[in-house]
């Protein structure tokens, strides 16, 4: 066997990153990217915010979500600061801990959660993971979680078991309950030994100004969720004080937001889905318009990335199309952002540039895979027919592989900045 040509050329896939002129790129990434500024900036600045959470609370929430974009504002709808509420997005919610990648990112999450240091004081934060799945109270057979084929009974018995699964592997450390999202209001139903408890029947009860009261929450709460379940009994005393009384938090929060929506006559969000973007991978958790973004977690194992990859580009681009065609817009794209983020000082930044590398190049072959079956999607029940399409948009379609475009970046995860590159 001859040696010859070892080491005499590096492949290009490990070039040295070059960093993109923003003002090369697209408008829908240039303004994404501006917003990501903005979010970075109000990140660094909201760090004595994290901290006086972490030295207030006894739990760090976190959630397992669907990719869907009418769930993109959860932390917002229970108003738990960007930074402190970890979430694991997957297509219909359905991590588990078969995926060892999410499995360490939770172990990791807990891990760190025990040990939290601040100005030279330690703090010990239990976790209360909320096992979600989505559904449109209004139309709950056709514009509920499509993942599970709206299928909303099939999809919180899923929640129960991978719950179950959290709660014995990590016992006396993690509190986790299945909770559906009603997506026409951002309302959430919590799920215990008990009755259900919805914010959305709370809501109807105190009617839109009533002031809700903390200590019949938390008498409701105890309800729900009885002391002697074993999740809470393995609890320490101190973190078995605290769930209920910090659950009633998220209650409250998540009323006052669904009031908001019932006041801002926000439209119900019914059939159609109005992502114009798709996101793969972390540090997105600033992304909190209503429906605007498809949030795909980079830590699916790969297979499930590709699957719900497939299944956003359809939409994506039926809406993009609906766009272009209403303003004459003949340079529109498909835009689809990754995000992988690094540790400091930096010491695995290009691991993740690598690791965004290989994740464009999946993506761009299910892209070349996938076309013949994404233009058929964009004739749908619900989807912009060719006989509506003028002449130019039909032949622009023809070639909408061409027209899917893909920018990689990598942030730190201190400052939460997109750094785009090539």
């Amino acid at each position: 066997m001859t040696t010859d040509i070892l080491f005499t050329y590096q492949p290009s896939c490990i070039d040295e990153p070059t960093w993109t002129d923003l003002q090369r790129l697209h408008p829908s990434f240039r303004a994404f990217l501006q917003e990501n500024r903005a979010a970075s900036e109000k990140y660094v600045a909201d760090l004595p915010l994290r901290k006086r959470w972490f030295q207030t609370h006894g739990f760090k929430p976190s959630a397992n979500l669907c990719m869907d974009g009418r769930v993109s504002d959860h932390g917002n709808a229970v108003d738990v600061p960007v930074g402190i509420f970890e979430m694991y997005r997957s297509a219909g919610s359905r991590n588990t801990l078969r995926n060892f990648m999410y499995a360490s990112r939770t172990f990791e999450s807990v891990t760190r959660s025990s040990a939290i240091h601040i100005d030279g004081r330690a703090y010990d934060l239990a976790e209360m993971r909320f096992m979600t799945a989505h559904w449109s109270m209004s139309h709950p057979t056709t514009a509920s979680c499509k993942a599970w084929e709206n299928q909303t009974a099939k999809a919180l018995a899923a929640m129960q078991d991978q719950a179950h699964e959290l709660n014995f592997c990590f016992t006396g450390r993690m509190v986790a309950f299945p909770t559906l999202i009603d997506t026409d209001l951002d309302a959430i139903t919590m799920y215990g030994p008990g009755e259900p408890y919805s914010v959305f029947r709370l809501s109807k009860e105190l009617g839109p100004d009533k002031a809700p009261d903390p200590g019949s929450i938390v008498d409701a709460l105890r309800k729900t969720f009885p002391m002697d379940w074993h999740p809470l009994a393995a609890l320490t005393p101190a973190h078995r004080e605290a769930f209920h009384p910090e659950l009633a938090e998220r209650v409250i929060a998540n009323l006052a937001f669904v009031r908001n929506v019932i006041a801002s006559e926000r439209p119900l969000e019914l059939i159609e889905h109005g992502e114009r973007m798709i996101f793969v991978g972390r540090h997105a958790d600033w992304i909190d318009t209503h429906n605007s973004v498809f949030l795909i977690d980079d830590t699916e194992e790969r297979s499930s990335v590709l699957a719900s990859f497939s299944i956003a580009i359809p939409i994506v681009a039926r809406n993009v199309i609906a766009d272009a065609v209403a303003a004459e817009d003949k340079e529109w794209i498909v835009p689809v952002v990754i995000n992988v983020p690094y540790n400091e000082p930096d010491s695995d930044r290009l691991v993740a540039v690598q690791y965004a590398r290989y994740l464009k190049a999946d993506l761009v072959q299910a892209i070349r895979k996938d076309q013949s079956s994404i233009f058929g999607l964009l004739d749908g029940t619900h989807s912009i027919r060719p006989d509506r399409m003028p002449t130019w948009m039909l032949h622009q379609v023809t070639g909408i592989a061409d027209r899917i475009r893909i920018v990689m970046s990598v942030s730190r995860r201190k400052t939460r900045l997109f750094e785009p590159f090539t």
